[in-house]
């Protein structure tokens, strides 16, 4: 009985080694790296009223931003 014991503990472990070494080789398949994450883009506070948006979004004049033309406009505060 603890013959079979044994053999099957063997067994699983040649079967848990094998299927790590599958997921390691997965994992080098594409180098080891994570998938890529897009760049962060800036966030800018707009001069009239305070609002955060990202800077592509945003108008700028004279090295203020503003969340649209008619604060733009109106100018800071």
């Amino acid at each position: 009985m603890v013959k079979y014991l044994l053999l099957a503990a063997v067994v699983l472990g040649i079967v848990f080694w094998l299927s790590g070494a599958a997921a390691r080789a997965a994992r080098n398949r594409d180098g080891g790296r994570s998938p890529a994450v897009p760049p962060q883009e800036r966030m800018v506070a707009c001069a009239h009223c305070g609002v955060n948006l990202p800077e592509s979004e945003s108008v700028e004049k004279s090295g203020l931003f503003f969340c649209n033309d008619e604060h733009r406009l109106a100018g800071p505060r």
